[in-house]
C-alpha cells in the first residue's frame, strides 16, 4: 500500500471512528461545562417564538429539569435576572433581523454568569428557522 493513498476504512471501522469522536465531544461539553441549545422557529407562530431544545449541560448550567421545562422562550426567559431580559431579547432580534452572530452575556436567577453564542440559519424564504448555539459559564480565576 502506498502511504500517499488515502487508506481505505471498513463500516465497522468508521462506526467505531465515529463513537470515538462522539465520546471526545461528549467529554470536551461536560468538561467545558458547555451546554448546547437549538431554537427551531414555527413559521405559523405570529410571535415567533419557536421551541427550544437545551443539551443535559444546559439544564445544569441554568438550573431547570429537563422533565418540567416546556421548551418556550418564556421558561428561558425566567431563568434571566429581570435587568437582563430586555436586552437578550434585543440581541437576539438583531441576530435574527439581521444574521449577525448571537454573542451576549447575562446572568441567571441562580447567580451564574453565562455567555452565550450562538448562529441563526433561515429557509428557502429568507425567513429565520432555527438558531443554534451554546452558553458557557463565565468563571474568573477559579483554581
Amino acid at each position: 500500500m502506498n502511504p500517499k493513498e488515502p487508506r481505505e476504512f471498513t463500516n465497522e471501522e468508521l462506526r467505531q471512528r465515529i463513537a470515538e469522536r462522539e465520546q471526545m465531544v461528549d467529554l470536551a461539553i461536560s468538561v467545558g461545562g458547555i451546554g448546547m441549545w437549538d431554537w427551531h422557529f414555527d413559521p405559523l407562530d405570529i410571535n415567533n417564538e419557536g421551541h427550544l431544545e437545551w443539551s443535559t449541560q444546559m439544564h445544569t448550567l441554568f438550573g431547570t429539569d429537563p422533565e418540567t421545562f416546556s421548551g418556550s422562550y418564556k421558561d428561558f426567559e425566567a431563568c434571566l435576572k429581570p435587568e437582563y431580559r430586555t436586552a437578550v431579547r434585543e440581541a437576539i432580534t438583531r441576530t435574527v433581523d439581521h444574521g449577525f452572530p448571537y454573542d451576549y452575556a447575562f446572568e441567571l436567577m441562580n447567580g451564574k454568569k453565562i455567555r452565550g453564542k450562538g448562529k441563526v440559519f433561515y429557509n428557502s424564504n429568507r425567513m429565520p428557522a432555527r438558531m443554534v448555539g451554546v452558553c458557557i459559564e463565565e468563571k474568573c480565576c477559579e483554581h
